[in-house]
């Protein structure tokens, strides 16, 4: 009723996906998303599947946002980070080719997905802007400046030149706000 766009919520002490559905289901309108969920917690199967499904009871107002947490995050629940950036691209593309049924026939549905979910990515630095730019529809940054969205576009474009077939880039620039009851 406020005339936002999206409201969206993380992996932080609960379950992104499972809450994003529960938003979902309690508004008709508004956009409902992850910003972000940790590539780490599940596979991309997995994730894949929730989405779609929640992409499905919200009519199309899923938007996916991935990311690859942080270290003392990820160092607490004993995940091993490797080398972040390619990790998010191979989830990224699998979770993309879930999306749109392709994989082992028998882990699919045959019915193709009735709607498309946009994946944002968390993206801080000028690598995985640019990444971001090849292979997703929009980032997430968090406490950017005007100075750095303006200054974005330079790696975003870089990247997209890479994937020329790609549509329409965003970005998401999140206000955290914590709700409860006081």
């Amino acid at each position: 009723d406020a005339s936002y766009e999206a409201i969206f919520t993380n992996d932080v002490r609960n379950d992104g996906l499972a809450t994003t559905l529960s938003m979902g289901q309690q508004t008709s309108r508004i956009k409902v998303g992850t910003f972000v969920v940790n590539v780490y917690l599940r596979t991309a199967y997995i994730c894949a599947q929730a989405t779609a499904f929640i992409a499905e009871v919200t009519s199309g107002r899923m938007v996916l946002g991935l990311g690859v947490s942080h270290p003392v995050v990820n160092s607490q629940l004993g995940i091993d980070m490797g080398t972040p950036l390619p990790t998010l691209r191979t989830y990224v593309t699998d979770v993309q080719n879930w999306l749109q049924r392709k994989g082992p026939e028998f882990l699919v549905s045959l019915r193709p997905l009735d709607v498309s979910v946009p994946i944002y990515v968390a993206a801080l630095s000028s690598k995985a802007v640019e990444q971001a730019g090849a292979i997703a529809d929009g980032i997430m940054p968090i406490f950017w400046p005007p100075s750095r969205v303006s200054q974005s576009r330079t790696w975003i474009q870089r990247g997209r030149s890479k994937a020329p077939e790609r549509g329409a880039f965003e970005i998401a620039l999140g206000l955290p706000t914590f709700a409860g009851d006081d």
